[in-house]
């Protein structure tokens, strides 16, 4: 494993890592180069920490299979979206700095920086980029950081990933969705008014 990478770096798996082989009456051959073309080859398919085994077959050299099928036609082509709540660090004592790069190990990279006070020239953390924590509990387990910091999330602020091949962009779909909600709200509202003055 590079050294350089800790145990809380993520390495994404996407479609560019992977080959073609035929299969069935294509005899098992490997497929050419540029006879198929990926049509998303950064797409994301997997997340594995530094050190893991991608084959899980506990040989870091081997291959993951994947059987690729025929859709059914008939099948409705939905788009990828993942929400979660809006991570929420909160540090209520200094760090001292001979704590700090362990601290800011303990988080998603990007999330916790180390600065200069202003005051006496010292080092310490704060948080820079709370939307990249995956809030996991890493910070709470060494001794000299309890009480130090809380993890949460924020109500009701929901982050929306969503992943589109089609030809609406992904920035476009969440705005037209809610327009489409709203539209709908708007009929069914519509629809009660009128049912209302009927029978009154």
């Amino acid at each position: 494993m590079d050294p350089n990478i800790n145990t809380n770096h993520y390495i994404f798996v996407v479609t560019s890592h992977h080959r073609i082989l035929g299969a069935g009456a294509q005899g098992g051959t490997r497929i050419p180069d540029g006879h198929f073309r990926k049509l998303a080859p950064s797409r994301r398919l997997e997340r594995h920490r530094a050190g893991q085994d991608a084959a899980g077959a506990g040989d870091p050299g081997g291959d993951a299979l994947r059987r690729c099928v025929k859709r059914n036609p008939q099948g409705p082509f939905q788009v990828l979206a993942r929400r979660r709540l809006f991570p929420h660090t909160v540090i209520h004592e200094p760090i001292p700095e001979s704590d700090c790069e362990k601290f800011q190990a303990c988080f998603f990279p990007g999330v916790i920086d180390i600065v200069t006070t202003p005051s006496g020239g010292a080092k310490t953390c704060v948080v820079k980029n709370p939307r990249n924590d995956s809030v996991s509990r890493q910070v709470l387990r060494p001794p000299e950081f309890e009480g130090k910091v809380t993890l949460g999330r924020v109500r009701s602020y929901f982050i929306f990933n969503v992943e589109s091949m089609g030809r609406c962009p992904p920035q476009e779909i969440p705005l037209e969705a809610c327009n489409a909600l709203l539209a709908n709200t708007k009929s069914v509202r519509a629809s009660l008014k009128l049912q209302m003055d009927v029978m009154f």
